[in-house]
């Protein structure tokens, strides 16, 4: 991940910063359903259905809400770069590592825990 947002940029051309977002929102998109999806469903059941708030559920939130805000911008670099408009330099970037991050710390912690 960290890796194609470092490097990613350097190896293409002038549409690299379209094809680095969507490859992070590809590989993203799959750790969020693998470690985000299950916290955050199973957290909304129990909020809804016992009335209690688990820990998983914010962090699941935040982590879903960023990447759809990524997801967000990368639409707006590929749509503006299809129109032949600038690339979307005035947004400030996804947030796809962070994700990452957040949910990797979060899963290590409770790993921890349980143990």
């Amino acid at each position: 991940m960290w890796g194609l947002e470092l490097f990613g940029p350097s190896l293409g051309g002038p549409e690299s910063a379209r094809w680095v977002g969507v490859l992070e929102a590809f590989l993203t998109g799959w750790i969020v359903y693998v470690a985000a999806a299950g916290m955050l469903f199973e957290g909304l059941v129990l909020c809804w259905w016992r009335r209690r708030l688990v820990p998983d559920l914010p962090v699941a939130a935040a982590a879903v809400g960023m990447f759809l805000w990524s997801g967000f911008e990368v639409a707006v670099v590929v749509l503006r770069a299809s129109t032949g408009r600038t690339s979307g330099a005035d947004l400030p970037g996804p947030l796809f590592h962070w994700c990452v991050l957040l949910l990797a710390t979060w899963s290590a912690f409770q790993w921890w825990r349980m143990k």
